[in-house]
């Protein structure tokens, strides 16, 4: 019998390319090229893009939007943009409208909405992931050689013996790791495999301990869980062998990163993040109600927006340095439990194994959210993709009983 859920797969050629052109804007095109002040235009683009193309799918479209499960968690995290505007007002005396622009990234979170309109295929959802995937970690990997030339205007550090490129992208390098991971698990085709060579090559120069740990962590829950592995111990051996040559190749990497790691534990009173944390959850407004509230998105030349930027420049405290934290400080609990909520639900999910990717992605999300740079459009955009195959593998499923 046909599968029902592939029958209401209806994107068509226009709204795949609209698909991909909305994805590459959140990602600012991975700045390859791009100018600072032009990718922040490019991202508006793309948010205002959104709601336009929800519209003209309301008034033309005929498919029928299929039942979302994640509408409560949406309606929260929108009125706690609307509440949080009013509270930059009182707290902070910046005005509403400029809380509005200042807050535009996270208005695609509409995008949800939109993708159950357009209803793409998540098969083809997959495979664009893993393009995307190749494509960042091209980028970087041309970039790290080039070095100091930059084709990418993103952030570059030279430490820890490697190039560590902030360019965004990185969320859908370790969706296509664990897509070409679950292809392995089902085809046993070693080529899925061999395709992970640029993304651990990636992995390592970025120097991350984070990204390592809970890559690592996540790929070896991933092979304890999977039904479709017989021997779980050779899998285990197979990975451990691919590891071993980029270590020594990498050793220098590595160990900077542990001794990093040692000089860090031994002080973490002294440790930015946890004096960035502090400072945001107890220093920036001693006024309780902004727990409810939150404090609101600063503007760039508000006065709260430029006093928050002497705040970085002379202590090095960024709200997108420690993750949910710097989202709950400007957005209030809603938001912040929004988040935690559809990221377990996401976590929890009962998902065929070629979908098994959006567990472990929202894994690694909670895993690293009080360190990492917390929600922007490209993660947004993201997250709306796997919110939407979640939504797809439970229609699939009440069919399938």
């Amino acid at each position: 019998m046909k599968n029902e859920l592939t029958t209401t797969h209806k994107s068509n050629y226009v709204d795949s390319i609209l698909i991909w052109f909305i994805t590459l804007c959140s990602l600012k095109f991975y700045t390859l090229f791009v100018p600072e002040t032009f990718g922040k235009a490019i991202i508006l683009f793309g948010v205002l893009l959104v709601p336009g193309l929800l519209i003209v799918h309301f008034v033309y479209g005929k498919s029928i939007s299929s039942r979302k499960h994640f509408i409560i968690e949406i309606i929260l995290i929108f009125t706690a943009f609307f509440v949080s505007t009013i509270a930059a007002r009182y707290f902070h005396s910046q005005s509403i409208m400029t809380t509005i622009f200042a807050q535009y990234e996270f208005y695609v979170f509409l995008f949800y909405f939109l993708i159950h309109r357009m209803k793409p295929d998540p098969d083809k959802l997959l495979t664009m992931f893993i393009w995307l995937g190749y494509i960042y970690a091209i980028i970087y990997i041309v970039q790290y050689l080039l070095y100091p030339t930059q084709i990418v205007n993103s952030k570059i550090l030279a430490d820890r013996n490697t190039v560590r490129i902030m360019m965004p992208g990185a969320g859908y390098m370790i969706t296509a790791w664990f897509i070409l991971l679950s292809r392995y698990f089902r085809t046993k085709q070693i080529i899925n495999i061999i395709g992970l060579i640029p993304f651990v090559l990636v992995i390592i120069l970025l120097g991350t301990r984070q990204i390592m740990a809970t890559t690592a962590l996540l790929t070896l829950l991933n092979i304890l869980m999977s039904r479709t592995i017989k021997s779980k111990i050779f899998t285990y051996a197979l990975i451990a062998l691919a590891i071993v040559p980029f270590y020594f190749l990498f050793q220098g990497v590595f160990d900077q990163i542990i001794a990093v790691s040692h000089k860090e534990s031994s002080s973490i009173q002294n440790n930015i993040r946890f004096l960035a944390a502090r400072y945001f959850l107890f220093d920036l407004n001693d006024n309780p109600l902004w727990i409810l509230t939150g404090n609101g998105m600063p503007g760039p030349h508000s006065d709260y927006g430029r006093f928050l930027y002497r705040i970085s420049d002379q202590l090095g405290y960024f709200q997108s340095d420690v993750g949910i934290i710097g989202d709950f400080s400007k957005f209030g609990i809603l938001f912040a439990l929004a988040e935690i909520v559809f990221l377990i639900k996401m976590a929890l999910c009962k998902c065929r194994e070629k979908y098994s990717f959006i567990r472990y992605n929202a894994l690694m999300i909670l895993m690293s959210m009080f360190t990492g740079a917390g929600l922007g459009a490209a993660m947004i955009v993201q997250i709306c993709f796997m919110l939407y195959i979640t939504d797809t593998e439970k229609h699939y499923y009440s069919n399938h009983k």
